[in-house]
């Protein structure tokens, strides 16, 4: 049986092949006796579908239009032009923030390479100045309130050895000045005292320290000239 419906009375539905109702003994759809009331336009399965898909479709273009009005464009041709053309600001932006990028990279990176080389100048400044500081220490000798020599001077030619073996860890900068360069000096010697001068240097030949030079025998000189011997 082909089913048709009305859209008077959905509920209903007769055979449209048959041309009778279904409902009522005497042929009216509703059984109420009634055989001048309208029935109403009916429709089959099949028309009912495309109706459906119709006004879905039309619902769908409805729907297109209102969310094209907000967008302030008229067609899905516009809306694609407008996304391009955002695209490509946007990517024209990222352009130019990767070449403020790489600019700030670029300058940091100088900066620190100057960093670098200004710490490195200062260090090997303030080698050279503690080098010198600790050499002109070294070449002088330490004595106690007494006199006596608490620590020789190094010997000239082992002050670069003493740069070397001096220990350092206790050197301290201090307001333009080192301290510590005689402690580290004084442990070298214990240590080293061959690269330091002896504490007390052998007697020399002559007259004997406090006693005034001795004064050159007129005669004796004079005999020697002529040859002749002073008799004792």
């Amino acid at each position: 049986m082909n089913k048709r419906f009305s859209l008077l009375q959905p509920h209903v539905y007769f055979d449209a092949n048959s041309g009778g109702g279904g409902g009522g003994k005497d042929g009216n759809a509703d059984g109420d006796g009634d055989a001048n009331k309208p029935k109403g336009k009916t429709f089959t399965q099949e028309e009912l579908d495309a109706l459906f898909a119709q006004r879905a479709k039309q619902a769908g273009n409805s729907a297109l239009t209102d969310l094209f009005k907000e967008l302030g464009v008229e067609n899905a041709d516009s809306l694609k032009a407008v996304i391009t053309k955002a695209k490509e600001a946007d990517d024209a932006n990222k352009t130019e923030l990767q070449k403020a990028l790489d600019k700030v990279t670029a300058t940091e990176k100088a900066f620190a390479d100057q960093k670098i080389a200004h710490d490195t100048a200062i260090a090997e400044l303030s080698k050279r100045i503690l080098d010198s500081e600790i050499k002109i220490a070294a070449g002088n000798e330490v004595k106690d309130k007494d006199g006596n020599v608490l620590r020789p001077r190094a010997l000239p030619d082992a002050l670069d050895v003493v740069l070397l073996g001096i220990s350092r860890s206790e050197i301290v900068q201090k307001e333009n000045a080192y301290s510590g360069i005689e402690e580290a000096l004084a442990v070298l010697f214990k240590s080293k005292p061959f690269l330091f001068e002896a504490e007390t240097e052998p007697p020399t030949k002559g007259t004997p320290p406090g006693q005034p030079p001795r004064k050159p025998n007129l005669q004796q000189k004079q005999n020697a000239a002529s040859g002749k011997h002073s008799r004792f």
